[in-house]
């Protein structure tokens, strides 16, 4: 009986060390759905450059058996045109909970997601080459080697990650 108590015990220990993992939550999916919420603005800025956010809302985390998982994040907006409209992203996510890529989900108009982030993002490498101090941070170097909007936003997620 002082057998079974002591393991229970230390069964209650573990398993209450293991926290949300044991639950079956993956790895950094909260951490992952704050800095979607807290980025959003710069998310939509460089899937549709003309759209103002109004608001964004994860959807849904869809977990995979390997223990990767895809956060679902749906930003509403108003275009140029003043009309309503909205954008759904699905972020990946390894097992490790990092960003390693964006998918396109469902939305308005007729312009994909990051059609148009190209040129902005000409612009900021072009800021990040003028000014000497951001051209040696790595951050900048890495900047300069993406080659289209979508790799931009990852690879600046993924320094959110980090901090």
């Amino acid at each position: 009986m002082k057998t079974r108590l002591v393991l229970a015990a230390m069964m209650a220990i573990v398993l209450g060390s293991l926290g949300s993992a044991w639950a079956g939550e993956p790895v950094g999916v909260k951490a992952a759905q704050r800095i979607l919420k807290g980025e959003a603005k710069m998310i939509l800025f460089l899937a549709h450059p003309t759209c103002k956010l109004t608001s964004s809302e994860i959807d849904e985390v869809k977990t995979f058996n390997n223990g990767s998982y895809q956060v679902v994040s749906t930003f509403d907006f108003v275009d140029g045109d003043r009309e309503a409209g909205y954008r759904t992203l699905r972020f990946n996510f390894d097992n490790n909970g990092k960003l390693y890529g964006i998918a396109d989900g469902a939305g308005t108009g007729f312009v994909p997601p990051f059609f148009a982030s190209g040129l902005i993002l000409e612009v900021i490498k072009a800021q990040v080459r003028n000014d000497p101090k951001m051209a040696q941070d790595p951050l900048g170097m890495q900047l300069l080697e993406v080659r289209d909007g979508r790799q931009a936003l990852v690879l600046l997620l993924q320094y959110k990650q980090k901090q």
